[in-house]
Order: structure tokens, then sequence, then C-alpha cells
């Protein structure tokens, strides 16, 4: 079929009225008042072929649905296109849904719905009215839109056409994240919130630090790692762009049943990025020392606990053995001089590292206990994120906890830190 295309110069149509025209209106106040009141008699009289470029196909019975055409599809003369298409749709076994998708009560664009079919192939989209429609084979199912943004989840609705082969079905979503909740990311990531979210708080912990290890009764100090350091910005602008989040991983140090003492490692480190830009960072926390001990000898071994979020444990070796608990919420460890006056404690932020700063809730990024061993003595210490054998205590759990120094008689030496977190709050 051709659309119709006039030329635009004002003579595409005729106007036709009564053949008494100038009798019932013989003055042009009696033709305007008639005009307005709309008791004009006017009828469209054709067009004239002179004011157009191209002629449309005229829409009409023949155009549309002839009745040979009707009857072919068991219809009768009254039947119009529509009939049509429904028995075609249930020829097919295909029924009809529209899905009209809102976001807080407005028609939202470019939103794909799935558990319906496209007819161009594919999974629908909605269009600037919110409206996407497709077929199923089923006249029950349901429609569901994924998940668009961290905070907004995904939501599927279902119909039932019951006799009918067509089926409209609306959805209303929403950000279900509330002034003042948080989020808790564990794992690398990233996420965008949507726009009813306007600011957030990002606090994050670094990845805990290792304790120093040692097996096969090498004598020597081993101080425990720190705990990551902690950060918080707040009232970050949400403007659309991905939040990119790298969560550090927990530091690991292992030693072989051979000996070989080693100090343990730093903690990984945990970012945020808004868009191309990193808007805050927390290190992690430092490994514990190793510093080897001669049997038998006078000299005192000292090692130092990591550095970091919290102070990790201090150990001492001769004349006799001092192993120290790691420190919690941003403090030093316990004092460990030598002779000359060195503190080998470890050193924490100095700052709290509970969430967001706050003075209420858990203390994240406790350090690690220490050990110690001389001849075939060896010492550990209660810990506070992991103990000084390395093995996990209830409190050991928590975000950027560090690992603890471990000495052991034979067998494998591991010590291993907590990895980092992201907390996300909506401030407004």
């Amino acid at each position: 079929m051709n659309d119709g295309i006039i030329k635009g110069n004002g003579n595409s149509r005729y106007l036709k009225s009564v053949a008494d025209f100038l009798t019932q209106y013989p003055t042009y106040e009696d033709f305007a008042n008639a005009l307005s009141d709309g008791t004009l008699p006017i009828d469209l009289n054709g067009i004239n072929i002179d004011g157009w470029q191209q002629l449309g196909y005229p829409l009409n019975k023949a155009t549309l649905l002839q009745d040979f055409t009707a009857v072919a599809y068991g219809l009768d003369n009254t039947a119009v296109p529509n009939d049509v298409f429904m028995l075609i749709s249930k020829l097919l076994q295909r029924y009809q849904v529209t899905v009209k998708v809102l976001f807080d009560g407005n028609p939202y664009e470019g939103v794909t719905v799935s558990g319906i079919t496209a007819y161009e192939g594919g999974s629908p989209k909605t269009n600037s009215d919110g409206i996407a429609v497709g077929y199923t084979s089923s006249k029950k199912g349901s429609v569901t839109v994924q998940q668009l943004f961290y905070d907004v989840p995904s939501k599927s609705v279902s119909f039932d056409m019951g006799s009918g082969v067509s089926t409209y079905v609306e959805m209303n979503l929403t950000s279900t994240m509330g002034i003042g909740d948080v989020i808790t990311i564990t794992s690398s990531k990233s996420i965008k919130f949507s726009s009813g979210v306007k600011f957030l708080d990002f606090f994050l912990v670094g990845g805990g630090g290792s304790g120093a290890v040692g097996s096969g009764n090498d004598p020597g100090a081993f101080g425990g790692g720190a705990g990551g350091k902690t950060n918080t910005v707040k009232n970050i602008e949400n403007d659309g762009s991905n939040f990119t989040i790298t969560i550090g991983s927990g530091a690991t140090s292992v030693c072989g049943a051979t000996g070989n003492s080693i100090s343990g490692n730093t903690g990984g480190t945990t970012t945020v990025k808004k868009g191309y830009i990193q808007i805050a960072s927390a290190d992690g926390g430092g490994g514990g020392q190793f510093t080897s001990y001669e049997d038998g000898s006078p000299i005192s071994s000292y090692a130092y606990g990591g550095k970091g979020g919290s102070g990790g444990g201090a150990a001492r070796v001769y004349p006799y053995n001092i192993v120290q608990s790691g420190a919690v919420n941003g403090e030093n460890s316990g004092d460990l001089l030598d002779n000359s006056g060195i503190n080998y404690a470890g050193i924490g932020q100095g700052s709290t590292t509970k969430a967001f700063g706050d003075n209420s809730g858990i203390a994240y990024s406790a350090g690690g206990g220490s050990a110690a061993r001389q001849n075939s003595t060896n010492s550990n210490s209660a810990g506070n994120g992991k103990d000084g054998s390395g093995d996990l205590t209830s409190a050991g759990t928590n975000y950027g906890d560090a690992g603890g120094g471990v000495t052991t008689n034979n067998g494998t030496a591991t010590s291993r830190g907590s990895s980092g977190v992201v907390m996300i709050r909506r401030s407004a």
C-alpha cells in the first residue's frame, strides 16, 4: 500500500455544500455563525489530483478486509480486521501479552521483558510509554524484568488469560533501599543505583594481613598481622555513574614442614571508583614480622606486629617468651620494648574501625595474636583477629581481621587474614 502525499498548495480536496447555500447564508455573518455553531452543511467531495504528489490507497472494506477473506476464516461480512488477527493468533497458538513497566509511577523506556517473545524475535523492550508487546504459546505464565540497579531487584508478574487470547500486565518498579539502609559488598563488582537514590556513604575495609609462620621447630618470634585499614567517605552524589568496587583479599602466608620460617604478607587494598575517578581506598593490613632466635643465645629476639587498621601482636624470645594479642578498633597492640627502648608493638590507624566511623557496632579489622618458640617450647597468644596458633576464633571472622603468628612442631604452618568489604549507606 502507498501513503497519500499532498503537495501542500491548498487544493488537494473538494468541498460540496447544499444547493441553496446562498439562500440559507446570504451574508458572511450568516456563514461565519453557522461555521462556528457547527451547523454549516459540508461534504468531502473527493480529491483534486492536481493537489497530490502521490495518491494513497483508500482505507475501505476492499483494502482492509474483503468479504471473501472473512469467509475464508469462517467469519461473516461484519468481521473487522482485528477479528482475523485474533483468529490467526489462536491458529498459531500465540497469545499476546502487553506489558507496561513503570518506575516510581512513570513509564520506563528501554527495559527488556523476559517471558514473552517479540514479534520480530528476541525479548521485547519497552517504548517511550513503558509498553512492551510480545507473545507466548501458553495462556498462563509470567513476565520478568531483570534487576536494573543494585537497589531495584528483579520483578515478576504472573498472568492468566482464561478464555481470551491476550492480556495486559502492569508492574511498578521502585528502589528497595531506604534512607539509612546499608548494603554489604563482599566481592569485586561494578554497580549502579537508581535515580531515587541521591547521596551515598561508603565504608571501606582493606584485607587483613597474615602473621609470621614457622614449622619444624624453628625457634624465633612470630608477629601477628595487622587488620586492614578502614576509610569512610560521605555524601557522594549518585549521578547515574557506575561505582566500581574492588575488594582487598586477606593475605596468606604458608610455611612447609621442613621449616624456612617467613614473615607475614600485606592484605589487599579495597577501592571504590565513581566512573573513572577513585573516590576512596583502604590499604590492607601489614604482615607480622619473623625474627629468628639462635638456640642458647643470651640475646633476645623481637618481632614487630603488623601495622594497619588495628596493630598485630608483637613477640619476644628469651629470657622467657612474650606473646601478645592483636589490638582492636584501630588501636596499637601492647607495648613491647627492648633494652634500647625500641617498641615492637603493632601500630593501628588511631581511629575507630567501626562502620562509617560510628561509635556503635562491630569493630572490624582486629589484629592477629603473636607466637614465639624457644627450643622445644612454644607460646601462642589468645589473639583478637586470629590467635597465635593461626586458628580462627569466634571474633576472627569479621571483615579485615588479621591472621595470627604461627609456630608448629611439624606439618604446614598457615596464617590467613580475612578479606575486606565495602558497605554502602543511603544518606539521601
